[in-house]
């Protein structure tokens, strides 16, 4: 689904990706969010980092920072596995904005305590 967090499972032409999972360790590293739903054996595009527009981020608070959820998709509760956050609410709204960097190093530690 749209904004669903994603890991890479494989490569046949292409990297294959599937929906992470915070209740399994194996969904991990993330590498992005979904930008729109992607069906099973398709293209589609990873919002690897930056700002990901026109998503409904309406059940948070700007600066709330996001982790992915058990079960898949998003949440701004840390899970109790320790996942690491993927984005942070830029703007909350039904058609909002998250800041996306799945991959966690200094520059991520540097934005996320800048925007806190």
């Amino acid at each position: 689904a749209k904004g669903d967090p994603v890991y890479i499972t494989g490569f046949s032409t292409k990297p294959t990706i599937a929906k992470a999972n915070a209740a399994t360790i194996g969904t991990f590293p993330v590498v992005g969010l979904a930008q729109s739903a992607i069906g099973n054996s398709s293209d589609g595009v990873i919002v690897l980092s930056g700002v990901f527009t026109d998503i409904n981020t309406s059940s948070y608070t700007a600066g709330d920072v996001l982790y992915v959820a058990n079960g898949g998709g998003l949440t701004k509760t840390r899970p109790d596995s320790g996942g690491a956050a993927v984005g942070i609410v830029g703007h909350a709204a039904t058609t909002g904005e998250v800041i996306v960097q799945a991959k966690g190093n200094g520059t991520w530690g540097a934005l996320k305590n800048g925007m806190s």
